[in-house]
């Protein structure tokens, strides 16, 4: 097992194995239960410029054609489960596309993906992403957030990307709660 191991983390280091998907990671980020919801809906804008279909994972600093693939079912699925806790109703809508409802919009960037080995065949993965939510229509954001999640270290890149991910939507949701974003978002009550 642990040669298969080593065998996937040189693959994609190498730039082997061409892409790992995100569809294909199932994401189950910890998430924070909370005793109401807000009624405002939410959108998560897809924007194609902002996060990519695909985008190379740098190994050391260096593209060595390794690739992250369906890179936006990380804001339309993953994203979009993890503010299902906080919000009774969230959307994913691509940029350019107004959805039916006003209440919040969060942007969201991702700005690199990079494997990081640290030897022995180990490595880890890291993200550098951000995101901001405004209401809509508006060009100051309420809540922003930027960041660098790692992953835990490990041999098999598809549980560093996976891990990374994770732990990013954890990151997030630990700011948000940290700024007491949510409260502020619960007064904001329901459009009118």
């Amino acid at each position: 097992m642990r040669i298969k191991l080593l065998l996937l983390l040189v693959t994609l280091t190498t730039g082997c194995r061409s892409t790992i998907s995100v569809r294909e990671l199932q994401l189950s980020p910890p998430t924070l239960m909370v005793a109401q919801k807000s009624p405002l809906p939410l959108s998560l804008i897809v924007d194609g410029q902002k996060v990519p279909a695909t985008l190379s994972v740098l190994v050391a600093n260096e593209d060595r054609g390794g690739k992250l693939g369906d890179t936006q079912v990380f804001v339309e699925r993953d994203l979009k489960r993890a503010f299902e806790n906080y919000f009774s109703w969230v959307e994913a809508v691509p940029l350019g596309k107004k959805s039916d409802k006003a209440g919040l919009e969060v942007d969201v960037r991702i700005d690199r993906v990079e494997i990081v080995v640290v030897g022995g065949g180990m490595g880890f993965a890291e993200m550098t992403w951000s995101l901001g939510m405004r209401q809509t229509g508006s060009n100051e954001y309420l809540f922003s957030y930027a960041g660098k999640s790692k992953s835990e270290p490990t041999q098999n890149p598809d549980f560093a990307l996976r891990s990374a991910l994770e732990n990013a939507i954890a990151d997030l949701f630990h700011a948000y709660t940290e700024k007491d974003v949510h409260a502020t978002v619960l007064k904001l009550g329901v459009p009118g």
